[in-house]
């Protein structure tokens, strides 16, 4: 008579039980007509550099022609008077009235 190890019925049980399960389990699968549900169309690659515009020196200009188109325009007061006409204008109440 052998004698087994302790524990070997259970091992030999239990992988003839996942082994049956398994085979199972695939001839259920093979049954069955597959499913098709429509495909998803596959997403489009879109590079994030497409609409890089690659950078072009400008034109450099000598101080003494800057100072003098910048003062024929009006001076820096100019620039502050486009920048003042361009933005929104807040609504603010008028100094001691009371809202």
């Amino acid at each position: 008579m052998v004698l087994l190890p302790r524990g070997h019925f259970k091992f030999n049980t239990c992988f003839v039980l996942m082994a049956l399960s398994t085979w199972v389990g695939a001839s259920f699968a093979q049954d069955q007509p597959a499913q098709t549900s429509p495909k998803a169309p596959l997403p489009t690659y879109t590079s994030v550099l497409a609409s890089f515009v690659r950078y072009e020196p400008v034109a450099l200009t000598p101080w003494p022609k800057a100072n003098q188109a910048v003062q024929s325009i009006g001076g820096w007061r100019a620039y502050a008077r486009q920048a003042l006409e361009a933005a929104p204008s807040p609504t603010l109440p008028k100094p001691g009235s009371t809202p």
